[in-house]
């Protein structure tokens, strides 16, 4: 069991046997944000997003300024909340064994179920995710996913394609999105 999931399971507990709710704890810094952020989040009811927060900038292999691997990063870098930059596509990677996909892992981002017309290729970071601000057209159409090993050897291809790259919106602790190491 991991320590967040022994504090959560303490903190259910606590709740369960005093029959209390939380108490809200709100951050004063909507830039310190540990929780998801959610329109009409009574924490954010009177936030208002400034043009200071946003900017362009994707995820690369040096860099390790990424947080919240396995959150819904769309949770906050959306045109509505307090995360830095409006973000097109973004996730967490892992490997099969459940560890955080190492730098350099890539994500394809296809115009075609053949995946031959490539849109974009984001890295994964020394974190373990991926994101970008990068219009990737997902107003007009769908895109199509594949992640790849570090060294091209392994991948993982989404059947469908998809119109929302909120990858942790779909994929969890439960559902993680994987390299398969049997295929290529």
């Amino acid at each position: 069991m991991s320590r967040f999931q022994f504090v959560l399971l303490l903190a259910l507990s606590a709740l369960t046997i005093t029959g209390c709710e939380a108490p809200l704890e709100c951050s004063d810094d909507p830039l310190a944000l540990e929780t998801e952020f959610e329109l009409g989040d009574p924490c954010f009811a009177d936030f208002e997003r400034g043009p200071e927060l946003d900017f362009d900038h994707s995820s690369s292999a040096t860099s390790d300024v990424s947080h919240n691997a396995g959150r819904n990063c769309h949770s906050c870098h959306q045109s509505e909340g307090p995360g830095l930059g409006v973000f097109t596509a973004s996730g967490t990677i892992y490997t099969p064994t459940g560890d955080l996909a190492e730098p350099g892992t890539t994500v394809g981002i296809y115009a075609d179920s053949d995946r031959l017309d490539l849109i974009a290729e984001l890295e994964v970071d020394m974190r373990g995710n991926i994101y970008t601000t990068e219009d990737l057209g997902l107003a007009d159409v769908k895109r199509f996913i594949t992640v790849w090993s570090a060294d091209g050897t392994a991948s993982s291809a989404m059947r469908g394609a998809k119109f929302n790259l909120s990858c942790n919106f779909c994929h969890d602790s439960t559902f993680q999105a994987t390299i398969d190491p049997d295929a290529g």
